[in-house]
């Protein structure tokens, strides 16, 4: 073998050696990204300030006092390391993950007031009616959180309170033997006014708490652990109810009950990790504000004799200074009978003017509010056309709403363990879509991934409507949430960098509360639709409505840098 030929192959070794060199450590490096990307997604609570290498050489060198101390210097440092923002992201991911829990149960509210007898109208009203009370409470809810620097409390009290009131629909059939569905549809629509009042803060808390370049990142976590959270609950209670039914003692309505009781408890235990969400502080609204608006469109209130007689405390308390001589010289029995009518007489017209003075204050709110929105519509044109997009776009899903679990339940048949399988198959579409879509929006930016996703939304209705078959509309349910994220963190991200930091709250309650109109009047005429045609027209009927508001992203384009300008 000559020198020449020991020298090439000598080269080719040493050039595949450095070609497995560099593949490897090409290799190492994904790794390490990887490993960090998942660290910084699943862990943005600190514990990426310590190395694992750190932590057991603190458990190996120097004895073990040493060890103790630098596993002390360890603990503190995890500890303090942490800053506000991290710890606020855990705790959103750890609420969120109880919040699923409690998610999974509320699935089964249009399937349990079916079971129980509820008519068509009755579902119409459980989805319109909350929309109702967000219309009335969503606005001065802002404006008072607002005006609040500790909003906290506020929000905390009123998520416990909607929560906890979920237990009633788990214990409305062992106190009412006739008009249950009635009553729990009551129910359900009572607890959503503290919530629509925490709803109010909490998506300007979220934008507040998460930095813009982490808010895609989180809001696409919570997502995902929602949405897997979600997919295993409903799947193991859906199978829960149906295997209930061979259990004596756990036949309907017990199995619903048992669900419903431990969705309160988890719902609870969210409400718990949203408490440990630390917010910043808020430059509220100028007192003067508020007094100015407040004395320009008050009226005045006239004053009348029985407003006088009322304002004076000693002529209301002692109504025999009021009567005349006759009545002096009345028997006792006539004496006692004008005192309780002249009592009776203060304490209504009392009653009569502190509602009076309600509704002027009620009606004063109303107006300026309405000036505010005039003047953000000046001063925003993106806003006013993410909100005229949405509102035709959203206008379609809410006529056909409540149409679905009707058509589902009541024309083809669906079971509990189906009703647990559609929504567990949706929620993995939504982990898949989350994924994808979170990618695409870091290549398209929001306005692209928008506009791309938005027609493809509005096919859900057309599928349902042309294929009405259980086991088709599984699978339609899971494509169509595979595009569904990427309307929801385009849009998201797009309304929220649409509106001013310092008013956030009222441009997001006056978006909701514009949408609310829509989601009320939508599903009864949705549902007053299906009374005389067949259901499947109403959901094409939506499609198109849908398809429509598709049609007008695609023309009056929202881009978030508007959002600049009109700051």
């Amino acid at each position: 073998m000559g020198e020449t030929e020991i020298t090439t192959k000598v080269g080719t070794v040493d050039k595949v050696r450095h070609k497995l060199a560099q593949w490897r450590r090409q290799r190492l490096s994904r790794g390490r990204l990887r490993w960090s990307s998942i660290r910084y997604r699943l862990g943005e609570s600190g514990w990426a300030s310590v190395s694992w290498s750190e932590r057991l050489r603190a458990g190996h060198h120097g004895g073990r006092r040493r060890g103790e101390r630098r596993r002390g210097e360890q603990r503190r440092r995890l500890t303090q390391g942490r800053s506000r923002t991290e710890r606020n992201i855990l705790y959103l991911y750890l609420e969120i993950f109880w919040a699923g829990v409690f998610m999974a149960a509320l699935a089964f509210n249009a399937t349990y007031a079916l079971r129980l007898g509820a008519s068509n109208t009755l579902i119409g009203w459980l989805s319109s009616i909350p929309s109702l009370v967000a219309m009335i409470v969503l606005l001065p809810s802002a404006r008072f959180l607002e005006s609040r620097s500790e909003r906290g409390p506020w929000m905390h009290w009123s998520l416990a309170i909607g929560r906890g009131a979920f237990l009633g629909v788990a214990l409305v059939p062992w106190i009412f033997s006739e008009h249950t569905a009635e009553a729990v549809v009551a129910v359900l629509i009572l607890r959503t006014i503290p919530m629509q009042f925490f709803s109010a803060g909490f998506s300007p808390m979220l934008a507040d708490v998460i930095p813009i370049r982490d808010r895609a990142t989180v809001l696409a976590n919570r997502s995902i652990i929602m949405s897997a959270t979600i997919a295993i609950c409903t799947f193991l209670f859906g199978k829960w109810m149906d295997a209930a039914a061979n259990i004596p003692w756990a036949t309907f309505p017990t199995n619903y009950q048992i669900v419903y009781i431990i969705g309160t408890a988890a719902g609870l235990l969210s409400t718990y990790f949203i408490t440990r969400v630390r917010l910043p502080e808020m430059s509220t609204i100028r007192s003067e504000r508020r007094s100015g608006v407040a004395g320009k469109d008050e009226p005045p209130v006239v004053a009348t004799d029985d407003d006088a007689a009322v304002a004076d405390p000693a002529k209301s308390a002692n109504p025999g200074a009021l009567a005349n001589s006759d009545a002096d010289q009345a028997p006792a029995q006539l004496k006692r009978g004008l005192r309780a009518w002249r009592w009776v007489r203060a304490l209504v017209t009392r009653a009569r003017s502190t509602v009076a003075a309600f509704w002027a204050a009620m009606w004063a709110k109303l107006r300026s509010a309405r000036r505010s929105a005039r003047a953000m519509a000046k001063e925003n044109q993106g806003f006013v056309r993410i909100v005229i997009n949405s509102f035709v776009f959203n206008g379609g899903a809410w006529l056909v709403g409540p149409l679905y679990m009707i058509l589902f339940v009541n024309q083809l048949g669906a079971s509990d363990s189906w009703v647990g399988l559609n929504t567990t198959l949706a929620n993995i579409g939504v982990i898949g879509g989350n994924l994808v879509w979170r990618r695409l929006m870091d290549r398209w930016g929001t306005d692209r991934a928008l506009r791309a996703s938005v027609p493809m939304a509005a096919s859900y209705a057309f599928l349902v409507a042309l294929f009405p078959n259980l086991t088709m509309i599984l699978l339609w349910g899971m494509l169509i949430n595979l595009v569904n994220p990427g309307v929801n963190l385009s849009h998201t991200s797009t309304l929220y960098e649409l509106c001013p930091p310092e008013r956030r709250a009222s441009y997001l309650a006056i978006y909701a509360t514009i949408a609310n109109v829509g989601a009320f009047l939508a599903p009864l005429a949705g549902v007053a639709l299906s009374n005389v045609m067949d259901i499947r027209w109403v959901l094409l009927i939506g499609g198109l409505i849908r398809l429509a508001g598709a049609g007008l992203f695609q023309i009056y384009r929202v881009r978030p840098a508007e959002a600049s300008a009109a700051v």
